[in-house]
């Protein structure tokens, strides 16, 4: 079960997020699972769709682009939002249980992962942005198009 141990690490973030055990911790844990797995996975189909469509020029791959980038942009809004909840729910947690001690509580943050979900978080949103202005660019000459059809 050692591929559950990711899984356990976010369940136990929630919990320390939540002060509390059962099935709300462990339900944001798996969100925050998703989240991170997506994390993974959707640059790789971001950047397959995006350099395709720089070369081939088809209706079929239009219409994959057209679709994949908002769609894609969406997911990384979720991730900003799971991200963000985890960091704030640590900055928040380990400066409120150990207020006397800053110095400690920053090193606790980043022991456990904080930085490295602030850093997702932060690419997360620019990722998110980038995705929403590729949608407008990809629609206003879809827009053209229909009226010129029409």
């Amino acid at each position: 079960m050692k591929f559950l141990s990711p899984l356990r690490v976010l369940v136990v973030g929630a919990q320390w997020i939540s002060s509390s055990v059962g099935a709300g911790p462990t339900f944001m844990g798996v969100l925050g699972l998703v989240a991170m797995t997506l994390l993974y996975i959707l640059p790789v189909v971001l950047f397959a769709v995006l350099k395709t469509s720089r070369y081939v020029h088809n209706a079929t791959m239009d219409k994959i682009y057209a679709r994949t980038v908002p769609i894609c942009g969406a997911f990384y809004l979720f991730i900003t939002v799971m991200t963000a909840i985890f960091v704030i729910g640590y900055f928040w947690n380990f400066y409120w249980e150990y207020d006397t001690h800053y110095d400690f509580a920053f090193q606790f943050f980043m022991a456990y992962g904080g930085l490295k979900l602030l850093l997702s978080m932060v690419i997360g949103f620019f990722i998110t942005v980038g995705c929403l202005i590729l949608t407008v660019l990809i629609w206003k000459p879809v827009e053209k198009q229909a009226k010129i059809e029409a």
